[in-house]
């Protein structure tokens, strides 16, 4: 020590929270020896890895650790003087003042450290004038402090208020839910009653069962409404009324080629091959030419039939390459038509989103601009898995190209999108004008 140390008006501890880099942590009151200092790291006492300095010095001084605490670790400094006598003055013997000093300055260190416990301590305010004991009852696991009978004194409770307060707040619950469920169960038995006849109607709205041919009313006899069914007993297969007109409700798996190179399979010499993809008349395959303006008639018939029912067309406004032997997603999209907003151009503008849960009719056509012989096919596919492709054959004419229609059950959010695919030699672009894609809600 340079000179005698001061005891001031200090609290004797003082605590940090680390930030997982700082090693060194100031303690702002006097101690007399390294050993006074005590170092916690949260809740546990450190009896090692760090370095006291400062002893002696009235500002006090650092605890540096050896490592730095993780961050969020509360350091707590804290000056635990032993409470004991380290001098005894002598009768007759000789008075020096710096050891009285040090005597009066540890006495003064162990009253500041008795304040600073008796803080933190469950006290009465000094205006009380109750004589009741604060000692504590021993531990008793679940239990909670209270005030005895005579409330003179402290005791365990007789009971888990944790577990007490639980069950009341169950009996509230239950009690609430008994009271509306006598409520409830005239009006849910009303409901179901009354949700199971519509349903029941809206079903034989939609599904009319077996018919010879293609009836004009519902089974009630209402209008028909777009995405009826029936099954035709005498062809043997489903009908689908689009709002105008029956259609046929689907197309088996053996009503379309299901690999990409299927058409190099096809002998020009087989009349069955070459009508299954209109070209019975043909004496061979390279007098196949696939007629791009039907499909063009095909997409505009569909807009113009659909009337009020929900749909979307959109054309491509710029040639996209499709490159050979590969499929491309049909890209470049502008709107024909799209009163429902199911096609956004800035995000995911190669879709068509539908809000609504229902059954659609989807289609897609496509060209390719060359005059060379080849494969072509288009695809329709639903949250990004084909659903439906169809092939075709360019044949030397100015461009060939195909298409390809699906009706299909879809859920709120679902998307549509179209791939082309060519196998002519090399990458060729597609004809804007012609290449098209809509979706149309039927029911």
């Amino acid at each position: 020590m340079s000179e005698h140390i001061q005891i001031g008006d200090v609290s004797p501890r003082i605590q940090y929270v680390a930030d997982g880099g700082a090693t060194a942590f100031i303690y702002p009151f006097p101690i007399f020896e390294a050993a006074d200092l005590l170092v916690h790291l949260d809740d546990v006492l450190q009896t090692s890895g760090y370095t006291v300095s400062g002893a002696g010095e009235t500002a006090g001084g650092l605890a540096t650790l050896a490592a730095a605490p993780p961050d969020g670790t509360v350091v707590t400094l804290t000056r635990r003087v032993p409470e004991e006598r380290t001098t005894d003055f002598q009768e007759g013997g000789a008075f020096r003042a710096v050891v009285i000093n040090t005597e009066l300055d540890r006495v003064v260190c162990m009253v500041q450290q008795l304040r600073d416990d008796l803080s933190r301590s469950v006290l009465r305010p000094a205006t009380s004038t109750s004589a009741a004991s604060l000692a504590l009852p021993d531990p008793a696991a679940g239990r909670a402090l209270k005030w005895n009978a005579a409330g003179d004194g402290l005791s365990n409770s007789d009971g888990d208020p944790d577990a007490a307060q639980t069950a009341c707040a169950a009996s509230v619950a239950a009690a609430a839910g008994h009271a509306s469920a006598a409520q409830t169960a005239q009006a849910a038995t009303e409901a179901a009653l009354a949700n199971t006849l519509a349903a029941f109607d809206s079903f034989d709205d939609r599904y009319l069962g077996a018919k010879t041919a293609d009836p004009v009313t519902d089974n009630d006899g209402d209008p028909l409404v777009g995405g009826a069914l029936y099954f035709n007993s005498t062809t043997g297969a489903m009908r689908l009324y689009t709002g105008s007109a029956w259609v046929a409700a689907y197309v088996s798996g053996e009503g379309y080629l299901d690999t990409d190179n299927a058409l190099s399979e096809l002998s020009s010499a087989a009349a069955t091959a070459r009508g299954n993809i209109g070209a019975a008349g043909a004496a061979d395959l390279s007098e196949v030419a696939d007629d791009v303006s039907d499909h063009e008639t095909r997409i505009a018939t569909l807009e113009s039939a659909s009337g009020a029912l929900p749909s979307c067309s959109l054309v491509q406004s710029v040639a996209q390459a499709i490159p050979n032997g590969a499929s491309a997603t049909l890209t470049g999209w502008s709107e024909v038509a799209d009163a429902p907003g199911w096609h956004d151009p800035s995000t995911n503008p190669e879709r068509i989103t539908v809000a609504d849960a229902g059954v659609y009719l989807l289609t897609a056509c496509s060209s390719i601009d060359t005059s060379n012989n080849g494969q072509i096919a288009i695809r329709l596919l639903l949250n990004g898995v084909i659903v439906a492709q169809f092939g075709g054959y360019s044949n030397g004419t100015a461009y060939g190209g195909s298409s390809v229609t699906a009706v299909l059950p879809l859920a709120a959010g679902d998307y549509v999108t179209a791939q082309a695919w060519q196998y002519i030699g090399t990458a060729y672009n597609t004809v804007a004008a012609t290449t098209r894609l809509a979706v149309v809600r039927l029911s």
